[in-house]
């Protein structure tokens, strides 16, 4: 392999890793949208608790949505503006009439520890002799409580009852009956613990499923914006590759790249999080900052750019020498980098640049719309156009329906290869979409990794042929 044909290659794989984060963007933004994580854990909170009390199961639903909706479970801010402000409680009050809306309520994340405290609390004892298929809604969350607990289980019964024969035949002085007692005793907390464990193997093996049934959903997700977002684009394959490997500086500016793109890959994948935590949200800073506050994307950039002129840079940059707007935090970067023109200070201004850009996305839309930006950003520094200009009409069947052939089977005619290639080539560029970011990214580091030993190859094999 020649190092052209790897550059060809590394360049396909960026602008497919960078498609790609895109729809990982996007699938994001509809998890967030739609409440999947919510969602799905309030199907394995309500599995479980069917599964381990099948007699409460008409109210394993209303349990779930309770525990998941509690402000002490729930990660969301909504599930915090009751305490707030008028307009934040009728943001609320519309949550709850709105079944689709409060999944936005609902906790994406749940201990067993917090699920058995929450029941606790929220339960209510109900009178003796009540049927199972009579409790209420609170009476089962106390009843599925209190036998997760322990508290009446047949083993510490039975201990119990031993512990009472014990001392009643326990003579005056009876050393070796003390230490039996005192044996028993200490199994107590064992026996009360391993009930509390089996609870934990079950509710262990409900959040597999709800991983699993989540990862489900999200494909679904990224195999349909695949195909929507590479018949938009019009995202041929094959026009790619052929515009590739025929234009050296498209190729040349994509390899460049390589290294960005996988930076801004690395920082979109699900576990990565920021090492502080973040701090907990009070009713004032609700009511300062309510759930429809107006995003600020694209605005974000040039208002941070403001914030730092009136800060430290007043007299480095001016106040019309700033363009109107930016489309991403590194193209504004990139002019104040100009702008400074390598002044001493210039790390240290870009740095506080971006802490205030990062301060005025306020949400999570925001910051994934930030990312997409700079994802465009870079495909743009490499010389490649993700939306075509000017942006074509739909071509996939160019002959249709000009010449029709009288039946309504013919438009597969135009499609069916070698007729209309571009059809094919976006079909097969929203399949190879369709294997996600992680399989890209693993793909170019890879090809990234082998490119300085296939050019020190060929570097040597050009000095070691005779010169013609």
């Amino acid at each position: 392999m020649t190092l052209e044909h790897l550059d060809t290659f590394i360049a396909f794989a960026v602008v497919m890793l960078g498609v790609s984060l895109i729809v990982t963007i996007l699938v994001q933004m509809a998890s967030g949208l739609f409440g999947l994580r919510g969602t799905n854990l309030k199907w394995g909170v309500a599995q479980l608790l069917k599964m381990v009390h099948p007699e409460f199961a008409q109210h394993a639903e209303a349990m779930a949505d309770r525990v998941l909706n509690h402000p002490l479970i729930s990660d969301s801010s909504f599930s915090k503006i009751e305490e707030s402000g008028r307009l934040a409680r009728a943001f609320g009050w519309v949550l709850q009439k709105t079944p689709w809306l409060s999944r936005w309520k609902l906790a994406t994340t749940v201990r067993p520890e917090e699920l058995l405290g929450i029941l606790e609390k929220l339960g209510t004892p109900a009178p003796a002799g009540t049927a199972p298929a009579n409790f209420t809604v609170e009476q089962a969350m106390h009843q599925i409580a209190n036998v997760a607990r322990g508290t009446s289980g047949p083993e510490l019964k039975a201990l119990a009852a031993q512990v009472r024969e014990l001392v009643a035949a326990l003579p005056p002085a009876a050393g070796a009956a003390a230490l039996q007692i005192d044996q028993l005793l200490q199994k107590v907390p064992n026996t009360a613990e391993a009930s509390v464990n089996d609870l934990k193997s079950w509710f262990n093996a409900a959040m597999d499923r709800v991983s699993q049934r989540f990862a489900a959903h999200t494909r679904l997700w990224t195999i349909a914006f695949s195909v929507a977002l590479a018949f938009a684009l019009h995202l041929d394959a094959f026009r790619l590759l052929k515009q590739i490997s025929s234009d050296a500086e498209i190729r040349a500016g994509l390899v460049q790249s390589a290294d960005t793109m996988m930076k801004q890959a690395t920082a979109l994948q699900p576990g990565q999080k920021s090492e502080k935590p973040p701090a907990p949200t009070t009713p004032d800073q609700v009511k300062s900052n309510p759930p429809d506050s107006a995003s600020q994307f694209p605005n974000a950039y040039l208002d941070a750019l403001n914030d730092l002129q009136n800060d430290r840079v007043k007299k480095a940059i001016k106040a019309n020498d700033a363009p109107h707007s930016f489309g991403s935090r590194e193209e504004a970067v990139e002019w104040l980098q100009k702008t400074m023109q390598g002044a001493a200070e210039t790390k240290t201004i870009i740095d506080e640049y971006q802490l205030k850009v990062d301060g005025r996305l306020k949400g999570e839309p925001d910051k994934l719309l930030d990312r997409a930006a700079s994802v465009k950003y870079t495909l743009a520094k490499g010389k490649f156009q993700l939306i075509p200009e000017p942006y074509h009409d739909w071509d996939l069947a160019p002959s249709w329906p000009h010449q029709p052939r009288g039946c309504w089977w013919a438009f597969w005619e135009y499609l069916w290869p070698p007729s209309n290639l571009h059809f094919w080539g976006t079909f097969f560029s929203a399949a190879l979409l369709s294997l996600g970011a992680p399989f890209w990214f693993s793909a170019l580091k890879t090809m990234s990794a082998l490119r300085p030993a296939i050019a020190n190859k060929q570097e040597k094999e050009q000095k070691q042929s005779p010169a013609l």
